[in-house]
């Protein structure tokens, strides 16, 4: 096997046995070397690997040893949007996959910090994950603000620009997640804890305040409509014969008497 990609491997590029074998590993293990360049985030290489592969296999997760797609893994990374494109484009059904603690490429991107246009992408494929719940019942847009202070050191003055664009993205996908309490604690109070930006907190109250209203409309609404079949009766009833008042009914009594004598 060796000698057969020799022949093909140019003789001024073998500088060493260990660009060789790196080669040969390559050609034999493309999945292998994709996760290897996925965790180092060489990005350019990942890419022309994806450009040449036609199918990928999964990876091994080393919490649960079962195995999970190349998005879930490329997701933790902070991966650029053209990488999601291309594996999306590579593995449609990746997107709805979901790995061990029940999350979804989305959750992964919501938790590690990707970009917008990244978290764009994974919600243009799979809309519904913005509301689903990994193991811990915590959806994508609380997963945003785990690890918070870690994220703001590692990005920076970017971390915050970042944070807006996608918590902006999952309130407008998933409204009714920002309700939702975990562990008692919202994600206003999460916002507030993690000192984030007043625009962040602003945007979440003024989601919070809009799905408030919804729920009273509907409330309001069903307790107008009736609820059972007899009620839905009586009020068509009250609404269609109109019914005629005692004295009414007195007079017509009276007036027959009087025909009749």
């Amino acid at each position: 096997i060796v000698g057969h990609y020799l022949f093909y491997f140019p003789f001024e590029n073998i500088i060493s046995m260990k660009k060789l074998q790196s080669f040969v590993r390559q050609k034999m293990f493309p999945n292998r070397t994709l996760e290897q360049l996925i965790t180092k985030q060489k990005w350019k290489k990942v890419q022309d690997i994806l450009s040449h592969e036609l199918f990928l296999q999964k990876y091994s997760c080393p919490d649960c040893s079962s195995d999970h797609s190349m998005l879930h893994l490329a997701c933790k990374y902070y991966p650029p949007p053209y990488i999601i494109e291309e594996l999306i484009e590579k593995c449609p059904m990746a997107v709805f996959e979901k790995d061990c603690m029940d999350r979804c490429p989305l959750h992964i991107a919501a938790q590690s910090g990707a970009y917008s246009k990244s978290m764009l992408l994974l919600l243009a494929e799979n809309p519904t994950a913005a509301e689903e719940k990994d193991r811990t019942g915590r959806p994508p847009i609380h997963l945003m603000f785990e690890d918070y202070k870690w994220k703001e050191h590692a990005f920076g003055d970017e971390w915050q620009s970042l944070l807006y664009g996608s918590v902006k993205l999952l309130c407008e996908a998933a409204p009714k997640s920002v309700l939702l309490e975990v562990d008692g604690v919202s994600i206003i109070e999460k916002a507030i804890e993690s000192d984030s930006r007043l625009e962040i907190v602003r945007m979440l109250q003024r989601a919070s305040q809009r799905q408030h209203k919804v729920i009273q409309n509907k409330c309001l609404r069903m307790t107008l409509k009736p609820t059972t079949t007899e009620d839905k009766r009586q009020g068509l009833l009250n609404v269609v014969v109109m019914k005629p008042s005692p004295r009414s009914i007195g007079r017509k009594r009276i007036s027959y008497h009087s025909n009749a004598a």
